[in-house]
């Protein structure tokens, strides 16, 4: 008691008392004669075979091994040591034929007749099983026997899936001979669970349908398949292979030390083969840490109508595509379908403005009547039905989203009886920010913060003297200008300014070949005390002098400017007051 009231008079004496505090309150530390440490715990298949990871014991004290002695591991009844990857080392040497014996789950090391002992020894021990029907997780118990081996039990392996979620983000899309289903993403349980580990991802399509090619980008320059958040440092290792037509892998080793959540993100571009069945289509998705699941992320429609975009639409949010209108094509998938004089509907989703009827074309043989349009879609009939082949109707459309409006661009074909909905094109925002963020704490100046990405959403949408607003929430400034420059496009900048909590950076030419990303880099923020913990977002804006955004934002023809989105750039995570250490010591005063 009295070591402890003087060490809570001097900072050398508390920082004693933290690392006496770590040896007795830390997981995997022994305060008694060795440090046990795992350096991974890996995911693994029920009959998994195979390398673990390395576990390293290290003396406390040298003389703490000693000659003569032996300490034992023993893993679970339905596991066994594998004996082709399991390695034993003392300082590197390899003692494993000599110093071990195995019986059954049962590994015993022994300290007889070893040269060395008397120095500071680290014993490392790279773990390999044979796994028989093993469910939840592989623990491994340390046995001290006569040794001087801090017992105890470590997880070594979590068993099967659990450690991934699998969302789907987008709604099921109907699909013709082609097209994209409905985005899937796999995130981890919790940021770092599965840090360290190699993770592949199998999914299987069913008979009719194959995989188009999943390596390359969609319209917008995205990839299809992409490792977000805190699997993102593993993007350049990622391989995506296939195994036959209808089988996809998807194979990456998840990086450590991230500190957020890592999703895989799959676009599925999807090929239908003659004869496939119509309905649903339904993935099976399993992985190394998620288990089998079935999810169903398209519609193939083969009867009734059929509504086909031709090529898909390319739009940008706030802006019209009159300059490509929207090539829509109509076809009955059987004769005779479309009833003559009954009105059809080609409804268009809410924050999706239709300005222009440019074409509207049937076939000689059925006619038709374009009876009127509006800003949601359009209606018709047709003067007679088809006959002896199916009724086609081409449409060209002028369209416009709203500024918030992003994603897939559905839109729903109805009348009588029938319906078809489809995905007609992609929205794309102006300008969409990427940022890989990174911890930061509030009451410290000058944090670095890794680079921001600003991805033009098609070339030439950003025009000469829009500028790009980055706003910092209240409490958070840049510290100096961050440096601005175009690493992917032809577009120019004109320069750009920081000031306070708002960064500027205005556009000099448009670019016409490529959309641009911008790059923010060496990033220097000042944050204050008040900046409460959790997400640090940034609000990215476009102000904009191009008539359509400016007006729609502002009423009038004058320069506006428009909120896109909010941007995360880091997570503010609260330094511990000393109070939180003097409370630990505290507690210690009962251990003595």
């Amino acid at each position: 008691m009295i070591a402890i009231s003087y060490l809570r008079q001097t900072v050398t004496g508390m920082a004693a008392c933290l690392l006496l505090a770590a040896h007795l309150l830390l997981p995997g530390v022994a305060g008694a004669a060795s440090k046990n440490n795992l350096d991974k715990i890996k995911i693994i298949d029920s009959d998994y075979q195979g390398a673990l990871g390395t576990l390293t014991v290290r003396e406390e004290q040298s003389g703490d091994f000693a000659a003569g002695e032996s300490f034992t591991l023993s893993l679970p009844d339905n596991a066994d040591w594998d004996e082709e990857t399991l390695r034993v080392l003392l300082d590197g040497r390899d003692i494993t034929s000599n110093h071990t014996v195995i019986e059954g789950n049962r590994l015993t090391i022994d300290f007889y007749d070893l040269d060395g002992l008397e120095a500071l020894n680290t014993l490392t021990v790279r773990l390999g099983v044979i796994g028989f029907d093993l469910q939840g997780e592989l623990r491994l118990t340390i046995e001290a026997n006569q040794a001087g081996v801090t017992p105890g039990t470590l997880t070594v392996a979590r068993i099967g899936g659990g450690q991934a979620i699998l969302q789907v983000s987008d709604p099921v899309a109907q699909i013709a001979e082609q097209g994209y289903g409905a985005t899937l993403t796999v995130a981890e349980s919790a940021a770092g669970c599965l840090a360290g580990s190699t993770q592949q991802f199998k999914l299987t399509l069913p008979p009719g349908f194959r995989w188009g090619d999943m390596r390359q980008q969609d319209s917008f320059g995205q990839p299809l398949v992409s490792l977000q958040g805190g699997f993102a440092a593993a993007a350049d290792h990622l391989q995506i292979d296939t195994d036959g037509p209808r089988t996809l892998l998807i194979t990456f080793t998840v990086p450590a030390g991230q500190g957020r959540r890592g999703e895989l993100v799959i676009k599925p571009l999807l090929e239908v083969e003659p004869g496939a069945p119509p309905g649903p289509v339904e993935v099976i998705i399993k992985g190394t840490a998620l288990d089998k699941t079935e999810q169903v992320i398209a519609e193939y429609n083969s009867d009734g109508l059929q509504l086909l975009a031709e090529p898909p639409a390319q739009l940008v949010a706030g802006q019209d595509n009159r300059a490509e209108p929207l090539q829509l094509t109509v076809r009955e998938q059987g004769s005779g379908l479309l009833l003559p004089g009954r009105p059809y509907r080609l409804q268009l989703p809410a924050g999706v403005e239709l300005l222009e009827v440019v074409k509207f074309e049937p076939d000689d043989y059925c006619g038709g009547l374009l009876q009127q349009w509006d800003s949601h879609g359009l209606s018709f009939r047709l003067a007679q039905a088809s006959q002896e082949e199916p009724a086609v109707i081409r449409l060209h459309l002028v369209l416009r989203p709203d500024e918030r409006f992003s994603g897939p661009l559905t839109a729903v074909l109805s009348g009588g009886n029938l319906q078809t909905e489809a995905v007609i094109g992609q929205v794309a925002p102006p300008v969409a920010a990427a940022a890989a963020g990174s911890m930061l704490q509030p009451g410290r100046r000058g944090q670095s913060l890794p680079a921001v990405t600003l991805h033009e959403g098609k070339a030439g949408t950003l025009a000469a003297g829009d500028e790009i607003w980055l706003e910092l929430p209240a409490g958070v400034a840049w510290q100096v200008p961050p440096q601005v420059s175009v690493p992917v496009g032809d577009l120019r900048l004109a320069g750009s300014s920081a000031e306070d909590n708002l960064l500027v950076i205005t556009v000099k030419e448009a670019g016409d070949k490529t959309p641009a990303q911008i790059q923010v880099a060496n990033i220097l923020l000042d944050i204050d005390n008040s900046v409460p913990e959790g997400p640090l977002e940034a609000q990215l804006k476009l102000k904009t002098n191009q008539p359509v955004m400016a007006a729609r934002a502002a009423g009038g023809d004058e320069a506006a400017t428009v909120k896109l989105a909010r941007v995360i750039l880091g997570w503010l995570v609260p330094a511990r007051p000393v109070t939180f250490y003097l409370e630990q010591i505290k507690r210690l005063t009962w251990v003595f």
